[in-house]
């Protein structure tokens, strides 16, 4: 984060004109805030006369600078980083809670098969049980019929012999 020095300027508690330097803390960035008055423009005449003070500062200056902006572009890699990270979870999220709808919907599936097959167990129970009733009624219609048909013809039988009786006796 770079703050031209009006910026800085406007914030300081120092007065103009001080030499005092002030640090200003950003996160992890430690930026050094120097008053403008202390800076010569670089075509000042004052660079060269020797005095090793002023050149030192200036030195700093440009490495704090130069520092700064290198953090600021850590910041910015770190940044992007985050954020890429962080898509990589939200389409992770998003992957798992799709593949919990399809683990969902295959069980919902699988329940309505097996009721499916439940209910078609017990229908064909039903119709097989029916059907045996069936078959018994029509096996003891059937052995009714054959028990009256012989009882018929045992009955024919003894009126014959009946009747035959009767005619050797007459």
């Amino acid at each position: 984060i770079i703050m031209d020095t009006e910026q800085l300027n406007s914030n300081s508690p120092n007065q103009p004109g001080s030499e005092k330097e002030e640090k200003i803390q950003l996160g992890e960035l430690n930026i050094e805030k120097v008053q403008d008055e202390e800076f010569p423009s670089p075509d000042s005449q004052q660079l060269f006369d020797g005095s090793g003070d002023l050149r030192s500062k200036l030195v700093e200056t440009k490495l704090a600078r130069k520092k700064a902006q290198e953090d600021r572009k850590l910041l910015q890699n770190r940044i992007l980083l985050l954020r890429s990270e962080e898509l990589k979870a939200k389409k992770k999220i998003e992957e798992t809670k799709r593949k919990a709808q399809e683990i969902t919907d295959a069980k919902i599936k699988i329940a309505e098969e097996q009721k499916l097959k439940e209910e078609h167990k017990v229908t064909k129970k039903a119709v097989v049980e029916m059907m045996a009733g069936e078959h018994k009624k029509m096996k003891e219609t059937i052995k009714e019929g054959i028990t009256s048909k012989q009882q018929k013809i045992l009955a024919k039988k003894k009126q014959n012999f009946m009747e035959r009786q009767a005619e050797k006796l007459e």
